[in-house]
């Protein structure tokens, strides 16, 4: 591999910004900027590429991508190609770099670590830090599709979302359930008056049977009636109630299917 000079000044910059604190996508904004090996367009994970290849220390690492699926080291072959950087400045890069991650992780608590699957193709993803001292990213990346996820903007998302919920669940349960009760409420009363006039009609029918003011004929008939009526209605009360009780469990089980959500994110 050949690298002219000029590419040679770009790699040693990097390193050194590196080194001063510059993030990855600070350091690609920089070169952008500057319009730096034009027309090229520098990112983060460009950066991050050459920060961590040891092509640039002389040596060349062969398999290394199998290698790393396989969780093996990769064949190391050294001093194959003129060095562009010391070692030493490439193994303070490396420390700065652990630093870093261990930093992000000291820092705040990334609610989506060990959880985020890649959307292609539904491996779990890993994570990985960049940034300097004022600001910091988490991202998720997948090896196999090299999809990446920036997981403050995944974080924005997911709050929206969860606010919107605990909005939905608020209003349901101020506004809702007290349109539910009330309908119950009404709902009982209208079906006990009828019940209970029912049973009155039944009784008094059966009064008047036992005093010999009906016949045996018109009081069967219109007992069995009055009873016909009254488990209709009974019936239907029952149905009533079931139904209600079925809409406040569905209305409740977004409030703890939300509860359940927060608690797998970790949120409080």
């Amino acid at each position: 591999m050949v690298i002219d000079e000029t590419t040679k000044d770009v790699i040693i910059r990097i390193f050194n910004l590196y080194l001063q604190g510059k993030s990855y996508q600070t350091i690609a904004n920089i070169l952008n900027e500057e319009k730096v090996l034009e027309p090229k367009k520098w990112d983060d994970s460009t950066i991050e590429k050459i920060i961590n290849n040891k092509i640039y220390l002389g040596d060349y690492e062969r398999f290394k991508r199998v290698a790393k699926e396989q969780g093996k080291e990769p064949v190391i072959y050294p001093n194959v190609v003129e060095p562009i950087i010391t070692r030493a400045m490439f193994e303070d890069v490396q420390i700065q770099k652990e630093k870093n991650q261990r930093a992000y992780c000291r820092d705040r608590v990334y609610i989506f670590m060990q959880k985020m699957k890649c959307p292609k193709c539904g491996k779990l993803m890993s994570s990985k830090g960049t940034g300097g001292k004022k600001k910091k990213y988490m991202y998720y990346h997948c090896t196999d599709c090299k999809l990446y996820l920036r997981e403050d903007l995944i974080e924005d998302v997911t709050i929206d979302l969860i606010m919107n919920l605990i909005e939905y669940d608020m209003t349901v349960k101020q506004y809702f359930f007290p349109v539910l009760a009330d309908k119950k409420e009404r709902d009982t009363a209208k079906l006990d008056k009828e019940i209970a006039n029912l049973k009155k009609q039944k009784d008094r029918i059966k009064e008047a049977y036992i005093k010999g003011i009906v016949e045996v004929n018109d009081f069967s008939e219109e007992y069995r009636v009055i009873k016909e009526k009254l488990n209709l209605l009974e019936e239907k009360r029952i149905q009533e109630e079931e139904e209600i009780k079925n809409n406040m469990q569905e209305v409740e089980s977004i409030g703890t299917s939300l509860g359940s959500l927060l608690s797998g994110l970790k949120l409080d």
